[in-house]
């Protein structure tokens, strides 16, 4: 196991002096004591195949339920350095990747593994995202039986031709079907995510989204815009093809 005394860089928090690497922990556990609530965000990063917009790294190896099952071991050895179940947890988030790569009985055991030994009130909010081509009821019982509170689906767009340039392979119909079911469950929120800039976008056909998105009545949606890359991110299909690319004018986007 990794120890913090091998860790080979140094940590800056925030208004605080640099501390050496091996009191990292002990200044985390600190920081959490004295603020008395936490935000948790939780990582999958199993997706069934890449977007050609995505800049994050994903794996396609299909282990989805390892991974889940790898983040409750780390959960293990946190809990034996940082006591998380003595401060509150304000929002538990579990993103990706596409954490609806989980099977049904993956959901249950890492959302429960989780929430059963944090401090959550029914104030916290705990969110999980995924796309439509993965989302089904069994997995929407199995996140709502777990704890799920609020479930964020990545539409994206209705276009199916803009869709299959994106490498998104699910269609509008499952998007439609998806947005449907969960807003029929019963979460306290349910968030739809859509993108602009993308290539051949209009923006008629972005309002086109959106209205479409709103006769569903979700609570929250939100419309993020397609960026090439940033420092540091992975270079995306699109990076390395944006001249040719039909992209929207800037003052569109």
């Amino acid at each position: 196991e990794v120890q913090p005394r091998d860790y080979e860089f140094r940590v800056k928090f925030p208004g605080k002096y640099e501390v050496r690497p091996n009191t990292i922990i002990e200044e985390i556990a600190n920081q959490l004591t004295a603020d008395g609530k936490v935000s948790i965000y939780a990582h999958i990063p199993q997706c069934m195949y890449r977007c050609n917009f995505c800049t994050y790294a994903v794996t396609l190896s299909g282990n989805a339920d390892e991974d889940g099952y790898r983040l409750l071991k780390e959960r293990d050895a946190l809990y034996k350095i940082i006591p998380l179940d003595k401060v509150k947890t304000t929002s538990l988030y579990f993103g990706g990747g596409t954490p609806t790569t989980l099977s049904p009985d993956g959901i249950n055991d890492l959302v429960k593994g989780l929430v059963d030994q944090l401090q959550v009130t029914p104030e916290t909010e705990i969110t999980m995202e995924g796309s439509p081509d993965t989302i089904d009821e069994d997995k929407i019982q199995a996140a709502k039986r777990a704890g799920i509170t609020r479930f964020s689906v990545g539409v994206q767009t209705f276009n199916d031709d803009i869709l299959n340039e994106c490498n998104r392979k699910h269609t509008a119909r499952e998007a439609e079907d998806a947005i449907e079911l969960l807003c029929k469950s019963g979460f306290k929120e349910v968030n739809v995510d859509l993108m602009r800039g993308l290539p051949h976008q209009t923006l008629e056909g972005f309002i086109g989204d959106l209205l479409h998105v709103v006769s569903y009545d979700p609570e929250t949606i939100h419309a993020y815009r397609m960026r090439i890359m940033r420092k540091g991110e992975l270079p995306t299909v699109f990076e390395r093809n944006q001249e040719q690319l039909a992209l929207p004018s800037i003052e569109d986007v």
